[in-house]
C-alpha cells in the first residue's frame, strides 16, 4: 500500500473521505478485541525491527537570534531508553541554549528510574507515563536551570486512552 501524502491540492478530497471514519472506537467489544493484540507488545521491540527512519539533523541550522529568547524543543524520542544517548549528543551539538525540552513517546514503564534520564544543567524532569497495562506514550519536560521556577500544573495535566497532557508552569523574570 503506497502512502498518501497530504498537500494543498488533495486536502479537501482526503478530508471528505475521512471525516466520518471512527478511528477511536469507544465500543467495548472493539476495545477488548484490540487489547488482545496490544498486550505484551513492548514498543522498544515493536519498532526496533520495523522502524526505517534515519534522522539527520543539521544542528548548524538551529540558532538563536537573541539571548533574550526563550527556546523550546519538542521531540518524539520513540523510546528514551533506546535513544537517550543519541538525543543528548544532539543537544551537545546545538549552537544555542534550549530552555524547555518536551519529549514525547518516552515509553517508560513503572520499573524505569527517571534519574537515569536527567540532563546536566536542567532541573529534574517532570514526567508522566501511561498507567496500567497500556504501552507506549509517555512525556517528559526538562527545564533549564537558568529558569528559576518550574512546576507541574496538575489541574491541566491528564492521561487518557489516547492523549497525554503534561502542563508545566515556568517563571522567567518574575513572570509566569
Amino acid at each position: 500500500c503506497e502512502p498518501t501524502y497530504l498537500n494543498k491540492e488533495n486536502f479537501q478530497q482526503i478530508y471528505t473521505k475521512l471525516k466520518d471514519v471512527d478511528f477511536f472506537s469507544s465500543d467495548e467489544k472493539t476495545l477488548m478485541e484490540n487489547e488482545k493484540y496490544m498486550n505484551g507488545i513492548d514498543p522498544d521491540h515493536n519498532f526496533q525491527n520495523y522502524d526505517s527512519c534515519d534522522y539527520i539533523i543539521d544542528t548548524n541550522l538551529i540558532t538563536s537570534q537573541s539571548s533574550k529568547e526563550l527556546n523550546m524543543v519538542t521531540f518524539n524520542i520513540r523510546s528514551i531508553r533506546k535513544n537517550f544517548e543519541n538525543f543528548t549528543f544532539l543537544l551537545s551539538k546545538l549552537k544555542c541554549k534550549v530552555h524547555v525540552i518536551c519529549l514525547t513517546e518516552t515509553w517508560l514503564g513503572p520499573l524505569d528510574n527517571i534519574k537515569d534520564f536527567e540532563l546536566d544543567n536542567y532541573h529534574p524532569p517532570l514526567y508522566q507515563n501511561r498507567t496500567g497495562s497500556m504501552h507506549g506514550g509517555g512525556v517528559i519536560t526538562y527545564v533549564h536551570k537558568d529558569i528559576n521556577s518550574q512546576k507541574l500544573v496538575k489541574s491541566l495535566s491528564f492521561v487518557d486512552e489516547f492523549n497525554h497532557c503534561l502542563a508545566t508552569e515556568i517563571k522567567t523574570n518574575n513572570k509566569t
